[in-house]
């Protein structure tokens, strides 16, 4: 749909949690879970996990955090492993520059979702803690959480999940992610997609496209 301007007319705007509006900066996760440990005992190679199917398994809701421990290969630590994978929770803080565009997104009438890659235990954390306040989940009108429906960005099968779940048309909807990987994958599925690596750049590029 177009405005009489030419503009695209979206209805719905999806947002990622990690990056977007929430912080997700593993480096700087360990290096607050391993304080005690600073600077030269800090297991900051453990950033590299995220990208394992150790973790993945877990975003996708398919195994337990115990399974993911056995599941970690060497040469990382397993009780270190353990220590991450436990104490990430508490530093999921809102991003004050996504949570701004998120409340012009919301002022301005749109139908607001998540699409995002989330543990169960760390949404569930997350979901508590910001349900009324900053991020305010229950005001979104849906949300696709990879470990609630079993597949995760960038599969093809979790933006079905998101369509089809909230009875959404790919070409109202405009998607916001950190990663070139699943933006592209939202856009072959027809979805209208943003990369937001600066938050500036991102609302910049929204009020380019007249979506805000």
């Amino acid at each position: 749909m177009q405005s009489a301007d030419g503009t695209k007319v979206y209805r719905n705007v999806v947002f990622d949690l990690g990056g977007v509006l929430l912080a997700w900066d593993p480096p700087a996760f360990l290096a607050g879970i391993f304080s005690d440990r600073l600077p030269q005992d800090c297991p900051l190679e453990l950033a590299q996990a995220t990208s394992l199917p150790c973790w993945k398994l877990l975003d996708k809701g398919d195994i337990s955090r115990e399974e993911s421990i056995a599941l970690l290969p060497a040469p990382f630590n397993k009780e270190d492993y353990r220590r991450f994978v436990e104490g990430c929770l508490p530093y999921f803080m809102p991003l004050p520059a996504g949570v701004d565009i998120l409340n012009q997104v919301r002022a301005k009438g749109y139908r607001t979702y998540v699409l995002s890659n989330f543990h169960k235990e760390y949404f569930d954390g997350v979901y508590k803690r910001y349900k009324d306040e900053e991020v305010c989940f229950a005001k979104f009108n849906g949300m696709t959480i990879s470990s609630h429906v079993h597949c995760i960005k960038p599969q093809p099968e979790i933006y079905q999940h998101l369509l089809q779940d909230h009875q959404l048309l790919a070409e109202e909807t405009l998607f916001i992610d950190d990663s070139e990987e699943n933006v592209a994958a939202a856009q072959a599925m027809g979805i209208d997609a943003l990369l937001c690596k600066d938050h500036a750049a991102l609302l910049q590029e929204m009020q380019r496209l007249g979506a805000l």
